[in-house]
């Protein structure tokens, strides 16, 4: 983590002229772990529009669990969410529309795209601010290079001065292109994808979360090992 911020640190004076499309980039990324949710709690609602006792289920449990915050907010949304998508999607029992036959064929193409437009947008932005970084991290790089006396030179070797230019850039335009934006979209695709199966049936879900570190824990002392 130390390491992690003295390279941001060190690459910040670079990154203030592309500010903007780095938060650009980030912000994509967000939508994108979002999308993930997005894409579960979508498949959840079709499934349940089609069995009219699994939603007349689900409502009667959200009105026993409104006095919970979390649960009581969420279904909430869910409802004003429901609300807005009810004439696009079809149900069971409920003569079919032109609107809820587009809306049916429609929903999951839309998710998928949006997912994966925003993935693009956030890898194409991030990508494009790490190769203005680095280019201009090499300029200086090279004026630095220029100003220097011939005995550094005669004391360097060019393998050496070529893989600081090279080799460190270019590991260090990875970090940017791919590492900023992993490091944004995982944890919010993480949320969001409890938060929906949460929604899905919370009881279930904590269970399963009580049981993570369990299945995390050889994991990680058998990697040591490796």
């Amino acid at each position: 983590m130390h390491k992690l911020k003295q390279i941001f640190t060190f690459i910040a004076p670079y990154l203030k002229p592309y500010w903007g499309r780095l938060l650009a980039g980030l912000f994509f990324g967000v939508l994108f772990g979002v999308s993930n949710g997005l894409v579960l709690w979508a498949t959840k609602l079709l499934l349940d529009r089609l069995d009219p006792q699994t939603v007349d289920a689900v409502v009667g449990a959200n009105a026993q669990v409104a006095g919970n915050w979390f649960t009581g907010t969420a279904a909430t949304i869910q409802t004003n969410v429901l609300s807005v998508l009810d004439p696009w999607l079809p149900r069971m029992g409920d003569e079919l529309t032109w609107m809820q036959i587009i809306g049916g064929l429609l929903i999951f193409p839309l998710l998928v795209g949006f997912r994966g437009s925003t993935k693009f947008l956030g890898a194409y932005c991030l990508a494009w601010v790490s190769e203005r970084v680095i280019n201009d991290l090499r300029v200086a790089v090279f004026r630095n290079l220029s100003r220097l006396s011939i005995r550094f030179f005669n004391k360097s070797t060019t393998g050496d001065l070529i893989t600081r230019i090279n080799g460190d850039a270019l590991l260090l335009q990875t970090c940017l292109s791919s590492g900023v934006g992993h490091l944004v979209a995982e944890p919010v695709a993480v949320i969001s994808v409890f938060t929906g199966l949460c929604l899905i049936d919370w009881q279930l879900t904590m269970s399963i979360l009580v049981l993570f570190p369990i299945c995390v824990v050889p994991i990680i002392f058998f990697g040591r090992k490796a």
